[in-house]
């Protein structure tokens, strides 16, 4: 996703990962933040992709209308 940053660590053996943006000069928006649980892949699970979408969506629409 274009305007979206994801965040990896690997902390005692176990994944995270953090996804926000800074589309927004007045806000950065935390989309989503998780333990990745699968054991094989390194890529981010799909549900979780769909999720940040969504929230993404939702974060515009409500930036826009704070900051008019």
């Amino acid at each position: 996703m274009r305007f979206v940053t994801e965040v990896r660590d690997v902390d005692d053996g176990r994944a995270y990962r953090m996804m926000y943006t800074t589309a927004f000069p007045e806000a950065i928006y935390v989309l989503c933040a998780f333990e990745k649980k699968s054991t094989h892949g390194i890529g981010t699970p799909e549900r979780w992709l769909h999720l940040v979408e969504k929230r993404w969506r939702d974060a515009r629409t409500i930036h826009e209308s704070e900051v008019r």
